[in-house]
């Protein structure tokens, strides 16, 4: 702003205060007021229009258009005329006092005001006239500005702007002023102290560009009690936003992520580390003799063992009257018992039980062209893969997948 208004106020005779974002002139008040109408021109806010999408509509093609200046330089209007449009979109043209602009039709009408604002005439400073001799200078008076915001050292130097001949001592220790001056000049230095000593504003610049400082970023270790930190952790894969990694050999898991995804990491984790109830998985196999099968309501016509079957596959539902009867058949001797194994699992997870033998087995195999006997053990037998749920109310179902092998040979 100070450089735009340059063809109206000198640029020795401005100051500008950041720490209240005010510009002090010193000059007519024909150029002050002249340099308040071009600063009510240039000290716009930008507002976007409501209902409005974010992004600006679509300007009409810019067009060039030349401003001759009758007083004011053409380069010294640059300045001013770049507050309204890219310094790139404007040329001047020495030689014929030329200023050309690119903007849209919209922009060119404040540019031309703007110009109109600032080509006013240089008024040469008028010539002392001879005459009598001068009065003498009116006397000296002292007082002291007792400052609440500003420093005393600025305040000084704003002030000297205005009144260089005055005599001024800062004390920024105790926030004072202390001036020499006659009584006129300290009534004008008074109201420009009030006018400055305010609390600070934000700079214009540093809060239209400030963004929200980003959220800091934190390592921390969840120790589990009950849940396997593999598991955890592939849950936590896209639940939260950050590294996650699982160490099996402490049973933790590592967190690396924001602090505000730390809350939501450490629920999950809470839901999802608590202890599975524990299933007890026995599987009996028995021999069956005479009508035995019948008493127990098995039909031999399937090959194999099968109480119901569905589109899932085949499941068995055995009741304590099944094992009631199957006990009885027993002492009958209709049944013999031939193995009995069993497994811990717990809800969710597969348990195996191997009713059979594991048979070691020589396997040839050709490595770089030469014949390399392994020995390998083959599970022989049923094996069952067990998954068993345990529901609220305590009501176990289990999935089974049997497999039964033989080596023939």
């Amino acid at each position: 702003m100070r450089e735009a208004l340059a063809p109206v106020v000198p640029v020795d005779c401005m100051t500008v205060d950041e720490r209240t974002n005010s510009l002090i002139m010193s000059a007519s008040r024909s150029r002050v007021a002249r340099a308040g109408e071009v600063i009510e021109r240039l000290d716009v806010e930008v507002k976007p229009v409501p209902g409005q999408p974010d992004e600006p509509p679509e300007e009409p093609e810019a067009e060039v258009a030349s401003y001759r200046p009758a007083n004011a330089p053409a380069e010294s209007l640059r300045p001013a005329v770049g507050l309204l449009v890219a310094l790139s979109d404007i040329q001047v043209d020495s030689r014929t006092n030329t200023l050309l602009v690119r903007a849209a039709p919209s922009v060119q009408q404040r540019v031309a005001e703007l110009v109109r604002g600032l080509d006013v005439p240089v008024v040469p400073a008028p010539q002392p006239e001879l005459g009598p001799a001068p009065e003498a200078p009116p006397p000296e008076v002292m007082r002291v500005f007792r400052l609440t915001h500003a420093a005393a050292s600025d305040m000084k130097a704003l002030l000297g702007i205005a009144a260089p001949a005055a005599k001024m001592q800062p004390d920024d220790r105790t926030r004072s002023l202390i001036v020499m001056a006659p009584a006129a000049t300290l009534a004008v230095l008074d109201e420009m102290v009030r006018t400055l000593d305010i609390p600070a504003v934000p700079s214009v610049q540093a809060s239209a560009q400030s963004e929200p400082e980003p959220d800091p970023v934190a390592t921390r270790v969840y120790r589990l009690n009950h849940a396997v930190p593999g598991d955890v952790a592939k849950a936590l894969e896209g639940l939260v936003k950050g590294a996650v990694k699982a160490d099996s050999r402490t049973s933790s898991l590592v967190v690396e992520a924001a602090e505000s995804q730390h809350a939501r990491a450490l629920s999950l984790i809470e839901a999802l580390d608590r202890e599975l109830p524990q299933v007890l998985i026995e599987a009996r196999l028995e021999e069956l003799s005479g009508d035995a099968g019948q008493r127990l309501g098995l039909d031999w016509s399937f090959n194999g063992l099968t109480f119901n079957q569905n589109a899932y596959g085949q499941w068995v539902s055995v009741s304590l009257d099944f094992l009631a009867s199957l006990t009885a058949l027993e002492e009958e001797g209709k049944a013999s018992l031939i193995s009995r194994q069993h497994t811990f699992t717990v809800s969710g997870r597969t348990g195996k039980i191997l009713i059979g033998d594991r048979i070691p087995v020589m396997i040839q195999e050709v490595q770089d062209g030469v014949a390399v006997a392994k020995l390998e053990f083959i599970n022989a037998g049923i094996e069952l893969a067990i998954t068993p749920t345990v529901s609220e109310d305590g009501t176990i179902t289990a999935e089974v997948k049997p497999v039964i092998s033989s080596i023939v040979g």
